[in-house]
């Protein structure tokens, strides 16, 4: 592992025990924690649930967003945590992955209002996103790293990634998952200034 401690949140019920089925003994180890609850802004959180969307053909396509317009979701009732919150019970965090669908940009710069600045962050990026924009200007990133997703199961086959306990590890970083972080990520990083120049452009 990268941490000695990992917490996921994940609001839909069945893919929050998948993983706790697929990580027992890392769970038993006291290395993860498992929270299944949907991720709303702190001023939202004095609701303890909220309605969450599940997408009946994917997974992945499941969302916060109200009442999305199609056949393809059901609506169930959901337990609801804050980034203050977690910070509150497990401290501040070195790395925070957001993939919320529709929700990355408000939930980053609840992050930021609260001062919480981990030192790395990754945020799923999509034409028409702020996702970058809330990240440098809100939040004071200034050095960037891209993964194309669908790439990811192809240029990191067999990466060496460093970990906590054991040095260096190899891993394979399967099709749909968001691959390594950091200095692990190929290429060189993004600077400021770069930036400034893509969001200009993409507005």
């Amino acid at each position: 592992m990268k941490a000695d401690l990992v917490v996921a949140v994940e609001p839909n019920p069945s893919l929050a025990n998948e993983i706790k089925n697929k990580y027992l003994d890392l769970i038993s180890q006291g290395k993860l924690i498992v929270k299944n609850a949907a991720i709303v802004k702190a001023s939202e959180s004095v609701q303890e649930s909220t309605i969450f969307f599940v997408n009946r053909l994917s997974d992945v396509g499941s969302t916060l967003l109200s009442n999305p317009k199609s056949d393809d979701y059901y609506p169930i009732t959901v337990s609801t945590v804050s980034c203050t919150s977690l910070v509150q019970e497990y401290g501040h965090p070195y790395f925070v992955k957001i993939d919320i669908e529709g929700m990355d940009e408000d939930i980053l710069a609840d992050m930021f209002r609260y001062k919480i600045f981990p030192k790395y962050l990754q945020a799923e990026f999509y034409p028409g996103s702020d996702v970058l924009s809330v990240m440098a200007r809100h939040g004071g990133y200034s050095r960037f790293r891209f993964i194309d997703g669908p790439s990811v199961s192809r240029r990191y086959k067999k990466v060496r990634i460093k970990t906590v306990s054991n040095g260096n590890e190899y891993f394979q970083f399967a099709h749909g998952t968001a691959g390594p972080f950091g200095s692990d990520i190929h290429g060189t990083p993004m600077q400021k200034l770069v930036l400034r120049l893509i969001l200009c452009l993409r507005v």
